[in-house]
């Protein structure tokens, strides 16, 4: 379980997450409310890292550049 959490709680968020070894960033989903609680199922039943990184939402419309990634290691 990751949690996943922002300061300006009016916007929406959208999450991304891409693993160590993939291509591309995946998408988590929609989120409304801060913190955002998500489960990332770990390949192999073995620690793995991913990088993990958000994008404010205005409706449906992406707005401003996306967060920073976060460098996590999962576990099972």
């Amino acid at each position: 379980m990751i949690i996943f959490g922002w300061e300006n709680t009016a916007l929406l968020i959208n999450l991304y997450f891409r693993r160590a070894d993939g291509e591309g960033w995946l998408d988590l989903g929609r989120f409304f409310q801060s913190p955002a609680i998500v489960t990332i199922p770990v390949a192999d039943g073995k620690p793995e890292q991913i990088y993990l990184r958000g994008r404010y939402l205005i409706g449906n419309d992406a707005v401003g550049n996306y967060s920073p990634s976060v460098e996590l290691v999962i576990a099972p």
